[in-house]
Parts: C-alpha cells; sequence; structure tokens
C-alpha cells in the first residue's frame, strides 16, 4: 500500500524540486543573482507590500 504523504512532506519535495531546477539553471550557465542583488529584490517586494 503507497504512504500518503503529510502536507509538510508534499511541500518540502517540491521545495526540493524547486531546488534541483534551480541548480540546474545555474549550472548549465542560466543568469544568476547576487546576494546583494536579491537582497535589493526583496525589498522592493516587501515594501510594495507595506504600501
Amino acid at each position: 500500500m503507497p504512504r500518503q504523504e503529510t502536507p509538510l512532506q508534499d511541500e518540502l519535495q517540491q521545495l526540493k524540486n524547486r531546488l534541483e531546477k534551480a541548480e540546474q539553471a545555474r549550472l548549465s550557465g542560466a543568469p544568476t543573482y547576487t546576494l546583494e542583488e536579491s537582497r535589493k529584490r526583496l525589498e522592493a517586494i516587501l515594501s510594495a507590500d507595506g504600501q
């Protein structure tokens, strides 16, 4: 009988899948963001949500 995943396990598996895709894209030469670029993007998103 197949084991059913809990919502947390399902969410973790989805995150692992997204991480795997991101790593494959990075290794294949896809453009990436620096830590500073990522921070600026996140700050812009968060400040837009607060308005």
